[in-house]
């Protein structure tokens, strides 16, 4: 990691270079027309796609989204099995409707002849009120209003030759219309409450998007922007659906450490907007002013307590800067490390849901039907305070695989192989090579069979009372 001193006034926004996974989003978002940003929790999904809407032509329009739909919504319209075929569809459906609604509103546009074709279409399918822009969202509390159970036939609340001859419709229109920007983001936020129905929910939208890259049915002046969470591409992943890795429109944040590093400078900036750097905030870490070359670096040891995402690193900014205005001078060495500590608490609550909730919507595939008796918040409370137990009795911040393999003994069969997987993907295991950690850097890193010590996030230390291998380690990514 670079040593960086001063902020920066660079993007921090980091996303796969052309080594990895495509090529950066900050550099071709003019042309990206369908795009699904893939992130961890907290990593700055909603502002990159904030970010890549801003950067589109003046001309095109920002369909304003309504607040997510509740879980009672998306439940009306899941299937008894997980099926993420029927969501891909259901999404289709809502797109179509939803830009239906923009023509509609546009229609002066148009000629006598389109603009009957579109009021034909528009007559035969429940889209609300035609005199304002449905927002995908809408479409779907509408459609969903009706319906007292799930099922296919009750699913599309119109026939399917509606839809289709729709779907024509709206290819047929959209050179004629104005350019529009759809985002759907917040999927994330009912996601507990259901893991396996959400996974799909957002899986279907994955897929329709990405088949879209190789059979093109969202007109060219559309651009769809979603935002889905990382382990919604292992649920793809473990139920089949092929060719992710090569769809150009799957993008995933990515933080390299300099640019959390910077992130992180930025937020201690004043309210006069002047820079400040680690010396304004902490004392030295020699007695004699001077930061020795063997001591741990304080940014180092900050990065240790975090999942390596923005919202971690914003978080602990956020309580460091309040704990020096409040004794107004630098920390203290004790004063920092107690900060944070006890923000790692914080974050590690919130790392653990996030990990059960991947677990309860990767138990789950294909064709089995759905027991939402086994997806309460109780059970998952009760997950989660299982793995919490289970790593703190083993009483240091390292194992084996035969030690994780004892841990994993007193877990459900259905979840035991999942769990190293699933907490390795949200970063609170790291490989361990000497006393550097190396985390996940993407979703499709694997801790794999071939590991021979790893672990445990320094965020776990405290609730979990770890003794540490080492006085000093250093973070990085396989």
């Amino acid at each position: 990691m670079s040593g960086i001193d001063e902020p920066s006034d660079e993007p921090v926004w980091v996303e796969p270079g052309p080594s990895r996974a495509g090529a950066d989003i900050r550099g071709s978002s003019a042309q990206v027309h369908n795009l699904v940003v893939v992130g961890a929790a907290c990593s700055g999904k909603s502002r990159l796609l904030s970010e890549v809407a801003s950067r589109v032509p003046s001309e095109w329009q920002l369909m304003q989204p309504p607040s997510t739909p509740r879980t009672d919504v998306w439940r009306r319209l899941s299937r008894p099995t997980i099926d993420v075929s029927h969501w891909e569809n259901v999404w289709r459906i809502l797109i179509v409707g939803s830009y239906l609604s923009f023509a509609n509103v546009h229609q002066h546009l148009l000629d006598e002849e389109d603009r009957q074709r579109l009021r034909s279409v528009m007559t035969t399918l429940p889209l609300g009120d035609p005199h304002s822009v449905r927002h995908p969202y809408t479409v779907m509390t509408e459609l969903s209003s009706g319906l007292r159970s799930a099922s296919g036939s009750e699913l599309t609340n119109g026939k399917e030759a509606d839809w289709l001859r729709a779907e024509r419709v709206t290819g047929d229109l959209a050179p004629l219309l104005p350019p529009v920007v759809i985002i759907i983001d917040h999927l994330d936020n009912y996601f507990d409450n259901h893991p396996s129905e959400m996974a799909e929910v957002q899986g279907g939208l994955v897929a329709l998007i990405a088949h879209n890259d190789r059979q093109r049915w969202i007109p060219r002046n559309v651009r769809l922007l979603a935002a889905v969470r990382r382990s919604t591409l292992d649920f793809l992943r473990k139920n089949g659906v092929p060719n992710l890795s090569t769809a150009a429109c799957i993008k995933e944040i990515v933080w390299d450490l300099g640019s959390l590093e910077r992130l992180f400078l930025q937020r201690l900036r004043g309210s006069d907007g002047r820079p400040r750097t680690m010396r304004w905030l902490v004392r030295p870490v020699g007695q004699d002013g001077q930061v020795r070359s063997s001591a741990q670096r304080r940014i180092d040891q900050l990065l240790q307590h975090t999942s390596l995402v923005a919202g971690d690193v914003d978080k602990l900014a956020g309580v460091l800067c309040e704990k020096r205005d409040f004794v107004g001078r630098q920390l203290t060495a004790d004063e920092f490390e107690e900060g944070i500590s006890s923000t790692a608490i914080d974050i590690l609550n919130a790392l653990a849901h996030n990990t059960v909730s991947d677990l309860r919507s990767l138990s789950v595939s294909r064709g089995f039907a759905r027991q939402p008796s086994v997806e309460t918040n109780d059970e998952q409370d009760q997950l989660r305070r299982q793995l919490i137990t289970s790593i703190s009795a083993m009483d240091k911040d390292t194992f084996t695989p035969s030690e994780a393999a004892r841990m994993l003994e007193a877990f459900p069969d259905s979840l035991r192989f999942l769990i190293l997987e699933a907490l390795w993907r949200s970063r609170l295991v790291a490989r361990v090579e000497g006393n550097r950690w190396l985390y996940s850097r993407t979703y499709s890193d694997r801790l794999g069979p071939a590991w021979t010590l790893a672990g445990w996030n320094p965020v776990l230390a405290e609730e979990c009372k770890l003794t540490p291998t080492w006085e000093e380690i250093s973070v990085g990514y396989v």
